[in-house]
């Protein structure tokens, strides 16, 4: 068992989401599609921030205590990076906590929702390929 499998299929669970959502992001019928976009965000929401409480508590310290500086380097630069898109990921859950926010707004509403969601899931993609790809040939 590789050292990422639990964080690995974390991610696929998210990005299933990810894909549910963005099937809920059509801007002809976002309003009609609140009840169940709302239940997709809260949801997506508690496995991403469980998802990212585990890697903080868990997998970077571990990668930093194996003492190998390109992972050291590597996991300090992508835990760093998270601190800000996880922000720009609550400014966002924020904005559009409220039924109202997305009727007054359903375009801007999509044009987050993509926005967000294609930073996420090209983290998850580059932390798959760099971080994790080389925390597992250690």
């Amino acid at each position: 068992m590789r050292r990422t499998d639990t964080f690995r299929q974390q991610h696929t669970t998210i990005l299933d989401v990810v894909t549910e959502f963005r099937g809920l992001l059509d801007p002809e019928k976002v309003v009609d599609n609140i009840p169940d976009i709302m239940g997709v965000m809260i949801g997506f929401s508690g496995k991403l921030k469980a998802h990212l409480a585990k890697e903080d508590n868990e997998l970077y310290p571990d990668l930093l205590a194996l003492g190998d500086p390109k992972l050291s380097e590597l996991a300090t630069a992508f835990q760093a990076e998270m601190g800000g898109l996880s922000a720009a990921f609550d400014s966002y859950m924020e904005t559009w906590r409220s039924i109202e926010a997305i009727e007054d707004n359903p375009d801007g509403f999509v044009r987050a929702s993509e926005e967000i969601l294609d930073a996420l899931t090209d983290r998850i993609n580059r932390e798959n390929r760099e971080l994790y790809a080389l925390a597992d040939r250690l």
